[in-house]
């Protein structure tokens, strides 16, 4: 326990350092990509940034500092083993990403980097991915779900079947770290990750793909049913069936989309806020407790996501009150 109250006063020093809405409004109202980059000298990152650094530096910034709060929050992590919910996530992309490049012929893992679709966050090594993915060996590092499923995928030549799969591995394992270590926190996160990720994969079927949405895109074990979703087209549409769960509020204020890629941005933000939300809400007056780092890991990773996404846009230059637009979709 004295390690975790070590982190937990590590956490609440380092809150300060994190990105306000007035810090936000100056990034987004800056003139130029760096005068808007200029804002991460007040922010946790300073100490990545020297007298040669630049806006387009800004994505291996952020990175690091993802890192060093996994490294800071994993410290704790012997008291609360149901920290892995968090890297699992990261796990399932990197697993798509190496069975995408296996499928275009790749022999091994060229580069495990960001540009490659990998994520250092994830709790599996390189050398222990190419394993799984390429001679389906699985070590301790890796969930027994995932592990399993890729035993079932080695003759599997089709992405779409292959990250269908895996999908349903990301949950079994979530449902195995939960029932292990129960908790009604870690019970409502676990549902709230599914279910917003059914909201993702609904928004998807019906803007992006223009297909209806079927019981192979929906992952068991949320609180929204596969019926919940099934006829709906729209989001208005939603609203009934949802009515009386956490989601109603959610999809009500989804205003009307100008195209796909909009509405699609739009759920995305706005479920990936509703999770933040469910777990500063609930950190709030905790002591001891894994909302705690959960917490400030979600708050340091929604302050990434905005930062990237300001900086990206002020590099394309696109105006600020488009970019504010889409800011808009990820605020509290």
């Amino acid at each position: 326990m004295s390690d975790f109250l070590f982190v937990a006063g590590q956490i609440r020093a380092l809150e300060g350092k994190m990105l306000t809405n007035q810090q936000l409004e100056r990034m987004v109202g800056a003139p130029t990509a760096t005068d808007s980059f200029r804002v991460l000298v007040e922010l946790a990152y300073a100490k990545y940034i020297n007298n040669s650094t630049t806006a387009d530096d800004f994505q291996d910034i952020l990175d690091q500092g993802l890192l060093e709060t996994k490294a800071l929050i994993t410290q704790s992590s012997e008291n609360f083993p149901e920290l892995d919910l968090i890297w699992l996530k990261y796990d399932l992309g990197n697993i798509k990403s190496a069975y995408r490049m296996k499928l275009a012929g790749a022999e091994g893992i060229s580069a495990f980097a960001r540009k490659e679709g990998f994520s250092a966050l994830g709790a599996i090594s390189q050398n222990s991915l190419e394993a799984l993915v390429w001679h389906h060996e699985a070590d301790a590092s890796i969930s027994p779900a995932f592990a399993e499923a890729v035993g079932e995928l080695a003759d599997e030549n089709q992405f779409e079947v292959i990250s269908s799969r895996l999908d349903t591995a990301w949950v079994d394992a979530m449902r195995a770290s939960v029932k292990k270590h129960k908790t009604a926190f870690s019970t409502g996160y676990f549902q709230r990750l599914i279910d917003t990720a059914n909201l993702s994969a609904w928004t998807r079927a019906r803007y992006s793909f223009e297909v209806p949405y079927t019981p192979e895109l929906h992952l068991d074990g949320g609180i929204i049913d596969y019926s919940d979703l099934a006829h709906a087209k729209t989001p208005s549409e939603l609203v009934d069936p949802l009515s009386g769960t956490p989601y109603e509020s959610l999809v009500r204020s989804m205003p009307k989309a100008a195209d796909a890629d909009e509405m699609i941005e739009q759920m995305e933000g706005k479920c990936e806020t509703f999770l933040m939300r469910y777990v500063v809400e609930s950190e709030s007056g905790a002591i001891s407790t894994v909302e705690i780092p959960l917490a400030y890991f979600e708050r340091r990773a929604h302050n990434a996501r905005l930062i990237k996404l300001v900086l990206f846009s002020k590099l394309a230059g696109i105006a600020p009150e488009e970019i504010q637009k889409r800011v808009d979709y990820y605020s509290l």
